[in-house]
């Protein structure tokens, strides 16, 4: 909902404006950040994260964004929403997810090739 209705507003509403922004316009203080990140914490029940051996810290939100995201859209699109010049900033966030339906699209793919690019059923093409 707070979401919704900051694409509503009608003031700082350019593509190059923040989303998140003091009254001008202006950026946040990093300390307004953090303290708004642990009211909400607190509200959500979530206070004790800040208490374990690894603390959470408002940045964990931005490693968690990276992390989902490369998992649903392209390498080059994660790589301009979170600002990252160099791809490699980028392939960070990109960690092995074992996927329940890898071997039916790897199956799919190999069904659309031509007969002659197939490999026989039986025939190995690696080490034994």
């Amino acid at each position: 909902m707070a979401l919704d209705g900051l694409s509503r507003r009608s003031r700082f509403a350019a593509p190059s404006d923040l989303v998140f922004c003091t009254e001008t316009g202006g950026h946040l203080s990093g300390d307004s950040i953090r303290d708004a990140f642990y009211v909400a914490l607190r509200r959500a029940g979530l206070g004790h994260l800040r208490e374990k051996g690894d603390p959470i810290i408002p940045y964990d939100l931005r490693h968690t964004f990276g992390t989902l995201a490369v998992r649903t859209a392209p390498l080059t699109d994660v790589q301009a929403w979170m600002g990252h010049q160099d791809i490699q900033t980028t392939m960070r966030y990109v960690h092995y997810v074992p996927r329940h339906d890898a071997a039916a699209k790897l199956t799919a793919a190999f069904d659309g090739l031509p007969d002659a690019q197939r490999v026989p059923s039986g025939y190995r093409t690696g080490p034994i």
